[in-house]
């Protein structure tokens, strides 16, 4: 099932479980026309290979454990930032499973997403402030380092502004009374040109308990 992605800004190659350990088997050979022959096999262009397989081969040390620890199950994606011009860094960061966008709010540890690749981890502590009010913050660890921002309503037309620089984190939080009316929790990121885009937004804010804080630690962009 794997995806390559290339929009101008990087060059994103996707890799299922199966797909990851085939992947690392082939670079522990150091072999750059074999790792160029199954970067073709998964869809990457005859031109792109090559180049991709030059830059790999040449950080085997690191790129072959980075890859492995990178994996939790679900695969990877490789990403090289300013692709042509800089080739040399292909950065793995997990594939999570299919986002919990729905159900997140049923367990303590989920992951959300959007159908952009943006997958976040959420995480619930019970019993950690005002039993009367609910918590909510926003954890950035994008690797791209660029600001995100989520949107918390009360529901009565008030709105709270929660934004994070790369690698920082913010929280804001609202009564228990005003998260029953249950509006929607949005998440925003800056796109083309830096205009804040509204990327996705779930539901669910009404079954956090009284005195709980969610994190929502954005993971991948």
């Amino acid at each position: 099932m794997s995806k390559v992605t290339y929009n101008g800004v990087y060059l994103r190659i996707e890799l299922d479980h199966e797909e990851t350990a085939k992947f690392t088997d082939t670079l522990t050979n150091g072999d750059v026309r074999a790792i160029t022959a199954f970067l073709a096999a998964l869809g990457v262009s005859a031109v792109v290979a090559p180049i991709v397989a030059a830059a790999v081969a040449v950080h085997l040390a690191w790129e072959i454990p980075a890859t492995k620890a990178a994996d939790k199950g679900d695969g990877v994606f490789l990403t090289a930032y300013g692709f042509p011009l800089n080739p040399a860094a292909f950065i793995p960061s997990t594939r999570y499973p299919h986002p919990q966008n729905d159900t997140w709010f049923s367990s303590d540890d989920g992951v959300i997403g959007s159908s952009e690749g943006d997958v976040i981890e959420t995480h619930i502590e019970h019993g950690v402030i005002d039993p009367n009010a609910v918590a909510f913050r926003l954890n950035n660890q994008s690797p791209e380092g660029w600001d995100k921002r989520m949107i918390l309503r009360d529901g009565n037309g008030a709105e709270y502004r929660i934004e994070a620089k790369g690698y920082a984190s913010n929280e804001n939080a609202i009564y228990v009374n005003e998260a029953a009316n249950d509006a929607p929790l949005t998440f925003w990121k800056p796109k083309i040109f830096g205009i804040w885009t509204e990327i996705f937004s779930v539901r669910g804010i009404r079954n956090i308990p009284g005195g709980a804080r969610v994190s929502f630690t954005w993971a991948q962009d």
